[in-house]
């Protein structure tokens, strides 16, 4: 009943409409018990009694009547569906902004294929239940019409005639609550095949380079059939309502005709009034059936409720507070207080205390092996995760007190992993800065170095770049997301392995642009190559138990500690360690040179 009044509420908007949407539907539901009431005159008066001015008026009466029927039945149907589909809409639109306002801690472990199946499959499910909304506003006003006319003509024929409606509300109630409970199984399904089918499509080239062809196929078709054995069992359910209807009401017609039948004989009953009430009775099946089907959708739409209810009840972890306020432009430093972090429900901890002040302009590297938390540091800041302790401060203030829009505002980010959108080249540097003109979208790609290869495009700026800029190559995906970056402006830039997964060629390219981007901001670096931090002011090495070592390359390479250790062992895997020299090459024509 909660997640039924819950579905209520998302009609309450649109209250007068509905109202609208009930006055037409009694005026299309009188058509059937107006239609029983006349038999019973027609027959015994105009037939039988041969009232030949009755006869003029039947077809007049006849013709008015159903027009007035038919063009309400018209404009309810269409009314009625619209509202649904503005209603489902609306919990569509909710469900998107509720995931995207989700902190990225759920993302971390949520399914993707169980997002999409709520996002599509629970909310079409929604759609077909709330579709069936116009039989809610015509057949009761259709069958409590029907009832009232069978009941004039003779209510101890009614009565019996209503001898089956226990058994028949029993029978829908059990049916409608086990289709509940199997929707939830049935989606669970749906989310497990379209989640294979997710990481099929996404990492189709591992799959062909390790030839696992054979074997997703298999897990595809094991999902699959898991799929059809509990769409066997739900259809068995959904339309096992309709044949039991159908014979509990024949048994209630056979009780009626043997009851007529002696009455008739009798002469206790006259023609018009037995053929009134069966007609009112036969006129019955047809509205019961659609509230059955109403029932059934709507015990289905409430299981998929429960799911999408499930997702609106979600709050993020990282959130503002009601005073937050805006955070001034960045002008001084930033400061790192004692900050730890673990996942949620994790008890290993991910960062051991940090105390770190960047100065505005610095540019600190942050080297370590995987796993130490180098990223993990720098997602704090943005707020993608909130520290579990210590605190993080821009010029003083905590961030957890500024709004999150004004704190990402003032921080670009450049990843390894680049994504861009499946849109054109200008707006995905657009997204950068919405409000930029052309000219200044140009200015960024040439900033970049990605103008050139642009212009060398199909369609230059409107070339759109496929899912996740698949047309592109990673060079050039990397220049645009600087790109996007550099119009952005923000004065503070993140760098998370850039350039790791790049070819030398495309290295050197993307590193003037990076060089280009560093400029007047304050920048945290994470680097696998080393080749890249040379000119950091500070590089901080980085261990599981937070901070070992502090200083430029130079000092770093007199101490011949931890960073001396990882400068030897990416170095020597080639060369010997003793033809190295300890300043690495800093212009482009010497680590064009030296490599």
């Amino acid at each position: 009943m909660k997640v039924f009044l819950r579905l209520l509420s998302y009609i309450k908007p649109y209250t007068w409409q509905f109202v609208g949407i009930l006055l037409l539907g009694i005026v299309a539901s009188s058509f059937q018990p107006g239609a029983a009431l006349a038999v019973k005159p027609f027959l015994d008066d105009v037939l039988i009694g041969k009232k030949k001015e009755l006869l003029k008026l039947v077809p007049f009466f006849i013709i008015i009547f159903t027009v007035i029927c038919e063009i309400s039945r018209y404009f309810y149907t269409i009314w009625a569906a619209y509202l649904s589909e503005k209603i489902v809409q609306t919990i569509r639109l909710q469900l998107y902004e509720k995931y995207t306002s989700l902190s990225l801690d759920y993302y971390s472990k949520a399914s993707t294929g169980k997002m999409m199946t709520v996002l599509a499959g629970d909310v079409v499910i929604l759609l077909e239940g709330f579709g069936k909304v116009a039989s809610l506003f015509r057949d009761p006003f259709t069958i409590m019409g029907l009832m009232a006319v069978s009941f004039y003509r003779d209510w101890k024929l009614t009565l019996m005639s209503f001898l089956i409606v226990p058994p028949v509300v029993v029978m829908i109630s059990k049916i409608g609550q086990k289709l509940r409970q199997m929707t939830h199984i049935r989606q669970d399904r749906w989310a497990t095949l379209n989640s294979t089918i997710h990481e099929t499509f996404s990492g189709i080239r591992i799959i062909k380079a390790f030839n696992l062809e054979k074997l997703l196929q298999r897990r595809f078709q094991d999902d699959n059939e898991r799929l059809l054995k509990i769409q066997y069992g739900w259809m068995k359910v959904e339309n096992l309502s309709a044949p039991l209807l159908g014979i509990l009401m024949a048994v209630g017609l056979a009780l009626v005709a043997i009851y007529t039948g002696g009455r008739v004989l009798s002469r206790g009953l006259s023609t018009g009034e037995l053929l009134s009430v069966g007609v009112a009775l036969g006129l019955l099946i047809d509205p019961i059936k659609k509230i059955n089907a109403l029932y059934i959708s709507f015990q289905k739409a409430l299981g998929a409720a429960d799911r999408v209810f499930a997702i609106l009840d979600l709050n993020p972890t990282v959130f503002e507070k009601s005073n937050a306020r805006t955070l001034a432009p960045f002008c001084r430093e930033i400061s790192f207080k004692n900050v730890s972090f673990k996942y949620p429900e994790h008890e290993e901890w991910v960062l051991r205390p940090i105390d770190l002040t960047v100065r505005k302009g610095e540019v600190i590297a942050l080297v370590g092996s995987s796993g130490v938390g180098k990223t993990t540091l720098v997602n704090l800041l943005p707020r993608f995760y909130d520290v579990s302790e210590g605190a993080i401060s821009i010029d003083g203030g905590d961030i957890r007190n500024a709004t999150l829009s004004s704190l990402r505002d003032q921080i670009a980010i450049v990843s390894q992993d680049v994504f861009l959108f499946n849109d054109t080249v200008g707006i995905n540097i657009a997204y950068g800065d919405q409000e930029r003109s052309k000219e200044n979208i140009i200015q960024a790609a040439k900033a970049a170095y990605a103008h050139d290869f642009i212009m060398e495009l199909p369609k230059q700026y409107d070339t759109v770049v496929g899912e996740r800029g698949v047309k592109l190559s990673g060079g050039q995906r990397q220049r645009i997301s600087i790109a996007r970056a550099l119009l952005k402006n923000a004065p503070i830039l993140i760098l998370d392995e850039a350039t790791s997964s790049l070819d030398t060629e495309s290295e050197i390219l993307v590193q003037q642009a990076i060089e280009q981007l560093m400029k007047g901001r304050t920048n945290l670096i994470i680097a696998h190559r080393l080749s890249t931090i040379q000119h950091a002011t500070r590089i901080l090495v980085l261990t599981r138990q937070g901070i070992v070592e502090e200083g430029t390359h130079d000092e770093l390479m007199k101490k011949q500690g931890e960073y001396y250790k990882f400068y030897q062992l990416q170095f020597s895997k080639h060369l010997d360690p003793s033809t190295l020299p300890n300043t690495l090459p800093s212009t482009l024509e010497e680590k064009k040179s030296w490599l």
